[in-house]
């Protein structure tokens, strides 16, 4: 039987506009309606009493609670320096990213992932966070590069001397700039692509690797509290962009939800991610054509659905089946160890702050897509019509 879990977003902002009665009276209407196993909970900037008393409604109804946890952006507790971008597009005219990038408290401003490596103070103080809790795992968010919707001068490595000199050490030779690459070898299309992954293997490997250690912070210190650590991913077709090996990741977490957005015009959405990347690309005087062949070739995508996207800014919900079947896939040791190692994320919100209106027709389609899957409904349950929550009760039963 398969396993579901949903996702509750809560800040000042939420508690502003919802409060916390009705707070309370949407989570025990969603519990009686869906018989969900876990919870992904962000609680930042609340005070811990009602906050213990959402976890305590939870674990009363037998749901493993989880500590959603921002790492590499929107961390509160990092001190970490900021991200480096790429200095030949910084100021290009015309290069696009999302444009409410720093709407409904969320900044996306990304740290150095070298220098996280040694912010051993992030990491104890969200174990601190999570120990007065009492939750059973963290969740990890944001455990990635930039993605496209930062903008293209995002799109590789940090620049700063620390990555640049932890490159060197690794292989010998000066840090490559991928969103350079990327432009130049991208109007060779197919082709490029396949010149793109060869000049820049090493330096994919080294943000791998990178994602792979700071994953590995976590999952030491959690084994030592008796505490799981779950991961929040991009579908597999973006998972080059961000740098986020799944078939690496797998060994670092006990279980994770890739982001199977198909809808979502914003951060993590596979419509915003793909249409900011291509449009990026041809307003590098990449030729259309060239860039969506480009962008099939790295992503797995087909170029006709890469090209109605561009027009249309949506997928097809049965996109997220067919990703998370590359999903499970990539992380086939992980799921002979663990019953319930991936549940696949699909945002089922009727959201006003974003782009995302999830409809009772778009959920059915997605269920269809993704029939005896554990599913994670997304990703704020405040913002979950309750026909979408009895159309996941329909599926359970």
């Amino acid at each position: 039987m398969p396993s579901y879990a949903v996702q509750l977003m809560l800040s000042p902002v939420e508690l502003g506009l919802f409060g916390k009665e009705t707070i309370i009276s949407k989570l025990l209407s969603a519990l009686e309606l869906v018989r969900f196993e876990r919870c992904f909970l962000s609680v930042y900037g609340l005070d811990s009493d009602f906050v213990l008393e959402l976890i305590k409604i939870l674990k009363s109804h037998e749901v493993k609670v989880s500590l959603w946890t921002m790492v590499l952006a929107d961390n509160p507790y990092s001190s970490s320096e900021l991200f480096i971008p790429s200095n030949k597009f910084k100021n290009f005219k015309n290069l696009v990213s999302w444009k409410k990038m720093e709407e409904g408290g969320e900044q996306f401003s990304f740290s150095c992932p070298s220098h996280y490596l040694k912010d051993e103070k992030a990491v104890a103080l969200s174990f601190d966070r999570a120990r007065q809790l009492g939750v059973d795992s963290l969740f990890l968010d944001r455990i990635r590069y930039p993605a496209p919707s930062n903008g293209f001068e995002y799109f590789g490595s940090c620049r700063c001397s620390q990555c640049s000199g932890r490159y060197k050490e690794q292989y010998g030779k000066a840090l490559p700039d991928m969103a350079e690459n990327a432009a130049l070898l991208a109007k060779d299309g197919a082709k490029g692509a396949s010149l793109f992954m060869k000049e820049c293997r090493d330096l994919i490997a080294f943000r791998n690797n990178t994602i792979y250690e700071i994953c590995g912070i976590y999952r030491a210190n959690a084994k030592k509290q008796g505490m799981e650590v779950g991961l929040d991913l991009f579908a597999p077709a973006l998972s080059l962009l961000v740098a986020q090996d799944y078939k690496l990741l797998q060994g670092q977490c006990d279980f994770i939800k890739p982001m199977l957005y198909t809808k979502a015009n914003a951060v993590a959405g596979l419509p915003l991610e793909f249409y900011v990347f291509v449009k990026n690309l041809t307003a590098l005087e990449v030729p259309i054509k060239q860039a969506l062949a480009f962008t099939s070739a790295i992503s797995g995508l087909g170029k006709e659905e890469l090209s109605k996207n561009m027009d249309n800014r949506t997928f097809e919900e049965a996109l997220a089946g067919s990703e998370f079947i590359k999903a499970k896939s990539q992380c086939k040791k992980a799921l002979q160890k663990y019953n319930n190692f991936l549940y696949a994320g699909i945002e089922l919100v009727n959201h006003p702050a974003y782009e995302t209106k999830i409809s009772d027709r778009n959920c059915k389609n997605y269920l269809s897509s993704l029939s005896g899957e554990n599913i994670a409904a997304c990703w704020n349950l405040l913002h979950i019509p309750d026909k979408n929550l009895e159309c996941m009760s329909m599926a359970e039963n």
